[in-house]
Formats: C-alpha cells, sequence, structure tokens
C-alpha cells in the first residue's frame, strides 16, 4: 500500500519563517491542499475525533446511522491555543449544538479531509462512502455561511488542491452492485479542474484512466504520479503545464515501493537499506544522499506533507520509531509528529490530536 501513502496522509506549502509577512505558509492564498491541516498566516485549521464519542443520526431515507462526534479546531499562533471552531456563546463543546461539529458534515457526508484556508475563505471537502459522494463546500474563516460549490454521486475524491480558483481533483468513480447501490469500485478514475467561480468542470485525464496523485506545485507546473490500471505495478511521473494545459511523462517505471511522496521540485524516499533519505530532481533517474536518519531496517507508513516535513516510521521489535524530518533544515526530530516549523520551534500534535508549539525539539 506505501504506493498509495501520499493518497491518504495527512497536510500544505512549506515551512515557517520569523515574522508573518514573511512566514512560507501564507502562500496558501495562492495554492491550498487538501486532506492535510491548514496553515494560514494566523494558524492552523484541522480536524479532531473523540474515539469515545459518537452520535445517533436519522438519515433521509428513515434508517438510523451513528456518526463520529468530530470537530473543526483551530490552533492559534499568537495565543498558542488549539480550540473548536464554535462562536456561540458559552457552548460546551461536547454535543451537536456546537458549531465545530456541524461543520464535520453536511447532511449525510462526512468531512473527508480537513478544511483548507484559500483566500481569506475555508473549503471543505465532504463524502459519503456509502453513496458514494463528494461535495465541496466553501464558507468564511470563523466557519459561518458555509454553502456548496460542487456535488458528485458515484465518485470519491482521491486527492484535491485549489490553485488560481480552481479545485483541481482527482477521483476514483463507482458502478451499480446488484442491488442498484454505488458501491462497486471502478477501475476507472478521472482528473478535472473545477472553476470556483463559474462551477463549470475540465476534463485534465489522460486517455488510460490513470489514477493520479498530485504530488507538488512548482513553476506553475503539477507534478503527478500516475499509475495506469492497465499495469499497476509501476508508475510514472507527469508533469501538467498549466499554461500549456497539456501532460508530459518525464520518469517512467518508477517502482511503487520506492516512492510517491513530492515536495518542491524533488521525490523523496527513505533507503531501507541504508537507512538514509534519499532525493531525486524531478525528470532524474540519479538518488542522491540528504542525510542519515537511522541504521537500515523496516521503515514504512512514511509521509510527506506541503510544509516539508517528511515522516517515517521505523518498526522496530517493540515499539516503533517515529522521525519526522524538515527538509528545509535538513532537521530530523525524533518520537514527534511534527506539523511545520514556526519561529524559534516547531507545531507539533500530541496524543490528543491537538496541537501545541514546542521549542525543545
Amino acid at each position: 500500500m506505501k504506493k498509495f501513502t501520499c493518497l491518504l496522509i495527512l497536510l500544505c506549502l512549506l515551512c515557517g519563517c520569523q515574522t508573518k509577512e514573511e512566514t512560507a505558509y501564507t502562500d496558501q492564498n495562492e495554492i491550498a491542499r487538501f486532506f492535510y491541516s491548514s496553515a494560514s498566516a494566523d494558524g492552523i485549521y484541522h480536524m479532531v475525533m473523540d474515539p469515545q464519542k459518537s452520535i445517533d443520526v436519522e438519515k433521509s431515507d428513515g434508517s438510523k446511522t451513528t456518526r463520529n462526534y468530530r470537530q473543526v479546531y483551530f490552533y492559534d499562533y499568537k495565543s498558542q491555543k488549539d480550540v473548536p471552531l464554535c462562536s456561540k456563546p458559552n457552548c460546551p463543546h461536547q454535543d451537536e449544538d456546537c458549531d465545530a461539529y456541524a461543520l464535520s458534515f453536511l447532511k449525510e457526508e462526512d468531512m473527508y479531509s480537513n478544511p483548507v484556508s484559500y483566500k481569506n475563505k475555508l473549503y471543505y471537502a465532504y463524502s459519503d462512502l456509502f453513496a458514494p459522494s463528494f461535495s465541496i463546500c466553501q464558507s468564511d474563516l470563523d466557519g459561518s455561511n458555509r454553502k456548496v460549490i460542487y456535488s458528485e454521486e458515484g465518485k470519491l475524491l482521491q486527492n484535491a488542491f485549489i490553485y488560481e480558483n480552481k479545485v483541481y481533483v482527482s477521483v476514483n468513480l463507482y458502478q451499480p452492485d446488484e442491488q442498484g447501490l454505488l458501491m462497486e469500485q471502478t477501475q476507472d478514475y478521472e482528473f478535472y479542474s473545477i472553476d470556483l467561480e463559474k462551477r463549470t468542470k475540465t476534463d485534465l485525464s489522460t486517455s488510460n484512466k490513470e489514477l493520479v496523485n498530485m504530488l507538488s506545485f512548482t513553476d506553475n507546473k503539477i507534478y503527478l504520479a500516475s499509475i495506469s490500471k492497465e499495469d499497476p505495478s509501476s508508475q510514472h511521473i507527469d508533469i501538467l503545464c498549466l499554461d500549456e494545459g497539456e501532460i508530459q511523462t518525464i520518469q517512467e517505471d518508477i517502482d511503487n515501493q520506492s516512492t510517491v511522496l513530492g515536495y518542491k521540485d524533488a521525490l523523496y524516499k527513505l533507503d531501507e537499506q541504508t537507512g538514509n533519505l534519499v532525493s531525486c530532481k524531478y525528470g532524474d533517474t540519479e538518488w542522491t544522499k540528504v542525510l542519515h536518519v537511522d541504521e537500515p531496517g523496516d521503515y514504512n507508513f512514511s509521509s510527506l506533507n506541503p510544509y516539508g516535513i517528511y515522516s517515517v516510521k521505523k518498526m522496530n521489535e517493540e515499539n516503533p520509531t517515529v522521525y519526522s524530518i524538515d527538509l528545509n533544515t535538513k532537521k530530523t526530530i525524533k518520537n514527534a509528529n511534527v506539523i511545520l516549523s514556526h519561529g524559534d520551534g516547531y507545531i507539533v500534535e500530541s496524543d490528543n490530536q491537538k496541537f501545541k508549539f514546542s521549542e525543545d525539539l
């Protein structure tokens, strides 16, 4: 499943610096990646789930279902507090009347991704895994005035990001089963853009309906890891030139076990034979050492977020060791789930899914 690592794991461009004007994540005004905690100039939007709590809800057909109690949270850089995104006075943030909980679903669709900030608005991706379907919504930064801007049935999001007022999405298609329910996953995929203002859709798919994972964005180009349904054992790297609207292949036959992790202008992977983090420029074939992480071993569950934090887990006999590597500073942090750098320290995720600032990593 390593070939899907970057699809499922969760974060949006770059590291933090010293002042608000200089922080690289203010580029969120230009590009925003779904499925990752979304950093703005003021804080980070993310989702928190209470594994001990659920809400019983009635569906539109009269049937009953149970929804996990999840809330949208906002970590404020200035106060260093991580709180539910709710403006109701005296709200205990513990029941279904909380605004932060209400944002976690749309009718029968659950939040499928962390909300992302883009041009002073928040965007959400919702999905019903059993229908299936997905919707993209927009709201003000405080969560108010939410509205649907696009929705489709029979499809589930694989990946999505926003750039120049367009949402770029890759989706997996479903077909009806014997009971007429859209429950059977097909081998067909689509890649297209949605204009946020006109609400129009532009197909960007290749002819063989590949599964497309958007790796990174550099110089007005989208780098894509494409897995063909005819030969899922290998993948290749494509470039979508937004100025020209054409997809070009720049690397072929990349082993899925090697990497699907991209940041800025290069691919990254952990070499299990040496314990080194290595990188390869897009279009090149030679991998070069970035730094030594640990001794050779079984490394898995790797991820690379858009803030330049490469995370990998080494499976030891007793407890696994987690490493977070800041690609911008080449610093390795052991046993800490780092989100991004900020000021003189890092924002990290604690065991309760809340964020905190730490200077002693």
